[in-house]
């Protein structure tokens, strides 16, 4: 087919001010419960930077994180957070900005199991009560013998022969 030009544009930058190189330091993985960090930000110019943070992902309804001021960043949520570091332009700059990803990961938890009583074939099903992890969680148990022990409701064991 025959390809007929009617007319063309150049478009140019006729702003002449140097472009603005913002760095952000690599964020490591940080857990749920982590103290506040400081992210690191390198410039190419002076200037104020302006940190916006961008919830991506949050396992309950807060962001993942907030600013707390300038840089420093305190982790309110297992989740993904974008953040964006700007600068406005000047005289002789145009502005910038710079993006990363947050990743918080949930919190470990322990769990302390408080011992056991001495139970024997042929007593009462007992409930095994009080142990809870770190976070305050309940601690539901299996068995992984059935034909031996039975655990039902979570907590409630049930021996049901015994093993010599």
């Amino acid at each position: 087919f025959p390809v007929t030009i009617v007319g063309f544009y150049v478009f140019t930058d006729n702003d002449l001010r140097a472009n603005t190189i913002i760095t952000i330091e690599d964020i490591p993985t940080k857990k749920y419960l982590d103290d506040p960090f400081l992210v690191e930000v390198e410039s190419n110019r002076s200037g104020d930077l302006l940190y916006v943070l961008e919830k991506i992902q949050s396992t309950s309804e807060f962001d993942p994180c907030r600013i707390i001021e300038s840089g420093l960043i305190e982790i309110t949520s297992p989740g993904l957070s974008k953040l964006k570091v700007y600068q406005l332009e000047n005289e002789t700059y145009k502005s910038g900005y710079a993006e990363t990803v947050i990743i918080i990961n949930k919190a470990d938890q322990n769990i302390n199991l408080k011992p056991l009583p001495d139970k024997s074939f042929g007593d009462l099903p007992f409930r095994i009560l009080d142990n809870l992890t770190d976070a305050g969680l309940s601690v539901n148990f299996f068995s992984n013998n059935s034909s031996a022990a039975k655990v039902t409701d979570g907590n409630l064991l049930n021996i049901i022969w015994s093993i010599s």
